[in-house]
């Protein structure tokens, strides 16, 4: 089991050029759209927003499951 480290909580600007790094093609707007629509958990601190790479890792690799799809959706529908 691995050993979270404060170096896996970045910020968004970092998260972005960490994953352009290995390879992702995201963009901050991107990232940002994701955290603001809850499929990338983030801690808010001061004027930044931080977020554990290694969840936006798995979003980007494994994309966002039907059951978030669906929980994001119904969430956005007007009742």
């Amino acid at each position: 089991m691995k050993n979270n480290t404060n170096s896996d909580f970045i910020s968004l600007t970092a998260a972005v050029r960490r994953a352009k790094s290995e390879g992702f093609n995201l963009s901050y707007a991107s990232l940002r759209r994701f955290v603001a629509e809850g499929f990338i958990p983030h801690v808010p601190n001061g004027s930044h927003i931080l977020v554990y790479y290694p969840n936006v890792a798995n979003l980007l690799k494994n994309g966002v499951t039907a059951e978030q799809s669906r929980a994001y959706q119904l969430s956005r529908s007007r009742s």
